[in-house]
């Protein structure tokens, strides 16, 4: 399967009914922290996210039908003309696709939270305050590669090393944990590239793949695979993603890779490739830290 639907950002819904004056359902953020009864990971830059937007469905008291009031920017505060007490509200993470604030999709990885009996009243705002959510079960989906570069490691699974090194202990620089990834270019060199040192493995054609990263970069970048089209073919490298202005800080990226593994013919030994681009003529560098491929 190659993608999501994209949602659209919408202000306010209309509903039937004689009441005139709304309630308001307030939501401050989404947090992603670890299920202590489906652990994940010890890694803290496991759960970085950029959750910015949600998906807000209620259920109204005594109805089993839905009514989708939209996905909303967060904080929000959202209009709903409705009194009393609703069944239950569901709040859907969304992140930015592919690093496009505008193109957000529900991220399937993460579970949609269920929030039951919650009470409106009109002219009155419901808070939910910061909702919780967790990467969805070991048994809905997979984590097919990954790489912290945490100092402990004795390597890190990016090649080659002459281009991409391990830097660690610079707060003022790492992502989290102790340790990010460093590509440096100097002003008279215009293009770095490298892979992952091993493939992973990906079998079937209708499973959902993403790559999740922090960034920090200077330069433009592109990002995708380095695989042959075919079994026994030359290795061909292709972008899934170009980013295409440099950034002031960290960001995180969700790049959806489904896409392009169907360029390659499904072909199930998948490999990262990177490119850094230097159109400045100026030195600079390249940060990356928190890299996981999830399949679902």
């Amino acid at each position: 399967m190659t993608g999501l639907a994209l949602l659209a950002m919408v202000g306010c819904s209309n509903y039937e009914g004689d009441q005139h004056i709304p309630a308001y359902l307030h939501i401050d953020s989404i947090a992603l922290a670890n299920d202590p009864n489906d652990s994940w990971s010890t890694e803290d830059g496991f759960f970085t996210h950029n959750i910015d937007a949600a998906e807000i469905v209620i259920w109204q008291e005594g109805d089993t039908a839905e009514q989708v009031l939209g996905v909303f920017t967060l904080p929000c505060t959202v209009p709903i003309l409705k009194q009393g007490n609703v069944d239950r509200v569901r709040v859907s993470p969304c992140v930015p696709q592919s690093g496009i604030s505008g193109a957000r999709i529900y991220y399937p990885y993460y579970q949609q939270v269920t929030i039951n009996d919650v009470r409106f009243a009109p002219d009155s705002i419901t808070s939910l305050g910061t909702v919780t959510t967790h990467y969805k079960s070991h048994q809905a989906m997979s984590v097919k590669f990954q790489e912290f570069f945490e100092p402990w490691e004795s390597t890190i699974r990016f090649k080659p090393e002459s281009v991409i090194h391990r830097i660690s202990n610079q707060s003022d620089t790492v992502r989290s944990g102790r340790g990010c990834g460093v590509v440096r270019m100097s002003a008279d060199e215009r293009r770095k590239s490298f892979t992952s040192v091993d493939s992973f493995y990906v079998s079937d054609p209708s499973a959902y793949i993403y790559l999740e990263m922090d960034v920090w970069s200077d330069f433009n970048f592109k990002v995708g695979f380095s695989n042959p089209t075919y079994r026994g073919g030359p290795v061909v490298d292709t972008s899934a993603y170009t980013r295409t202005a440099p950034s002031t800080g960290w960001e995180k990226y969700y790049i959806v890779l489904g896409r392009l593994w169907s360029w390659y013919s499904y072909y199930p030994y998948l490999k990262l490739w990177f490119a850094i681009y230097n159109d400045t003529g100026k030195e600079g560098k390249f940060l990356i830290d928190n890299v996981k491929v999830v399949v679902m």
